[in-house]
């Protein structure tokens, strides 16, 4: 049997860890690194942005009034889409051996006076070939 009296008084308390600190700040700094922070520069200046924006806006209505207007039709190329209106927001992919499926999504770049509807356009690809599209 253990009895407390029987147990020794001077056991130092435990001892912190020092690393912790610095850890914790090496993954802080790595974290910004990957992820990144809104006040750093983007490397483009104001012109260039706006520019870019207004590149979007013409591509996008573009793509809008062709697809409306039948201009694009089924099967056209994916190649001929993007060097024609320019890389989608965002590309999903999917595929096997035999086929390869993709969606591209162009956004719309919407100010804050517009009421118009914020609807982005979709396009859906089968090995290349253009095979529906929504909007």
């Amino acid at each position: 049997m253990l009895i407390l009296a029987d147990l020794p008084t001077d056991i130092p308390p435990p001892r912190k860890q020092k690393f912790f600190m610095p850890l914790s700040v090496l993954f802080f700094i790595l974290f910004i690194g990957m992820v990144g922070c809104s006040s750093f520069n983007t490397g483009l200046d104001k012109t260039t942005q706006k520019e870019l924006i207004e590149l979007k806006k013409k591509y996008f209505t573009q793509l809008r009034s062709d697809l409306a207007s039948k201009a694009i039709t089924l099967g056209t190329n994916s190649e001929k889409i993007r060097e024609r209106y320019g890389e989608p927001d965002d590309k999903f992919s999917s595929g096997s051996t035999s086929s390869h499926s993709e969606i591209w999504t162009y956004e719309k770049v919407m100010v804050k006076e517009s009421l118009e509807s914020a609807n982005p356009i979709r396009l859906y690809f089968e090995n290349n070939k253009l095979i529906s599209w929504n909007y």
